[in-house]
């Protein structure tokens, strides 16, 4: 088994069109194909994982129809000591 790793490009038709230069020739081959996304460095910066824009004003008072309740907490079991 032989890996080998390529980095491609996928047009605006979506489709990855591949040529992978191989060693062998005249015989059926197995191919796996991961896909996995380059991330840019602009999309690591802190600013990429912030709220977006807007957002608390959109979501302040969500639950003004239906407040949240914190509910008794129960009394708490008391246990044996042990030695």
């Amino acid at each position: 088994m032989k890996s080998v790793q390529i980095k491609s490009h996928v047009g605006k038709d979506g489709i990855l069109r591949l040529q992978v230069p191989v060693d062998i020739s005249d015989q059926e081959i197995e191919v796996l194909l991961v896909l996995q996304p380059v991330y840019r460095k602009t999309a690591d910066k802190p600013e990429s994982f912030a709220w977006p824009p807007d957002f608390f004003k959109i979501t302040a008072g969500a639950f003004k129809d239906n407040p949240l309740k914190k509910e008794a907490q129960g009394e708490y079991e008391i246990r044996e000591f042990i030695k």
